[in-house]
This record gives structure tokens, C-alpha cells and sequence, in this order.
């Protein structure tokens, strides 16, 4: 009797667990997407202005310190996104030394660590952004409010604290028969 009714709750919370995934990986596609879009328009940007320097000698004015903060968004709103894919850069030396177990055991280690450095992060960056709307902080040409893109930085990271979450859950649901869960594999099952 007690077992059936421990299976229901886990059963429950995995539901739970779940839709919470769902929702966060949706989330993390979305920034992805996002990123991809802004990196697109800063290619234009600068398309643009080489073109309006080469046959007009104008260039669009401040078009550095556009891109610059274009940069930011990039690669702030991309970096859970590429967690969540399986497409930072991994340094392998050690998978081919130790046994399978060892190496999901260091996954696990590895997402925890980046885990908390990923939250430590975050909320630092929070700070940061609240200073420079209070001291309103603003690039040299162009004044463009630094505080906006500080809070980027702050939600990719947050992001990223999602996004480690979500690896370690599957690598401890499949016991360690995967490391790396791909958004894009998780929706072709389906």
C-alpha cells in the first residue's frame, strides 16, 4: 500500500518535472532563436555600413557601438541554447581514459559546477545592471543605457542555471545512458 502511493507521488512529480522541462527548454528555444535573429541583423548592420562607406564615403554612424551591444545579446540569449544542444566546446581527453560511469559521474560534477557558477553569475550581473541604472551608465557616442544589456548578461546566465538543471534531471532520469539531451532529438521522438 505504502509503495503504490510512493509510485503515485513520483509519478506526479516526474509529470511535474516534466512540464517544467517543457517550459524551459521552450524558453531556451525561444532566446536561441532570438539570438539568431539579432546576430542576422548585425550582419546586415554591418553589410550596410561597408557598403555606405565603399560607394558613399558616410558610414552608418555608431554602427561599432550597435554592434557591440548586438554582440551581447548574441551571445548572452545563445548560451543556454548551445548548453541545451550539446554545442560548447569539450575538451575529451578524459572520456577516453576513464570508464563510461566515471564520465557521467564527472557530467554530473560538471553541470552542478556550472550550475552554481551559472546563478553566482546571474545574480552579480543583476547587481551590476542595477548600478549602472543608478549611476546610468551610457556608451560615448550613441548613449545607449549599458543597464539593459547588463541585464542580458544576467538572464543568459539564468538561462544557462535553467538549462544545467534540465541536464543534470535527464542524465540522472536515464541513469547516465546519455550526457547530453538535445532539444532537437527530444522533439523528433515525438
Amino acid at each position: 500500500m505504502i509503495d503504490k502511493i510512493i509510485q503515485i507521488k513520483l509519478k506526479a512529480g516526474d509529470e511535474r518535472m516534466e512540464k517544467a522541462e517543457r517550459i524551459g527548454r521552450t524558453i531556451i528555444e525561444a532566446s536561441g532563436i532570438l539570438a539568431t535573429i539579432v546576430l542576422g541583423a548585425m550582419m546586415l548592420l554591418t553589410v550596410c555600413d561597408v557598403l555606405l562607406r565603399f560607394f558613399f564615403g558616410k558610414p552608418i554612424i555608431g554602427s561599432t557601438e550597435i554592434s557591440c551591444s548586438m554582440m551581447v545579446c548574441v551571445v548572452f540569449f545563445g548560451i543556454a541554447w548551445c548548453a541545451l544542444k550539446g554545442d560548447h566546446i569539450k575538451v575529451d581527453i578524459i572520456s577516453n581514459i576513464v570508464s563510461r560511469r566515471k564520465l557521467v559521474v564527472l557530467d554530473g560534477i560538471d553541470d552542478i559546477v556550472t550550475m552554481v557558477l551559472a546563478l553566482l553569475v546571474a545574480t552579480q550581473c543583476f547587481n551590476q545592471a542595477m548600478f549602472a541604472r543608478k549611476m546610468e551608465l551610457k556608451s560615448l557616442m550613441l548613449e545607449i543605457p549599458r543597464y539593459p544589456f547588463i541585464l542580458v548578461a544576467a538572464l543568459g546566465f539564468f538561462l544557462l542555471f535553467i538549462a544545467m538543471i534540465i541536464l543534470l534531471y535527464n542524465t540522472i532520469k536515464t541513469k547516465g545512458n546519455t550526457t547530453t539531451v538535445s532539444a532537437v532529438s527530444e522533439e523528433s521522438k515525438e
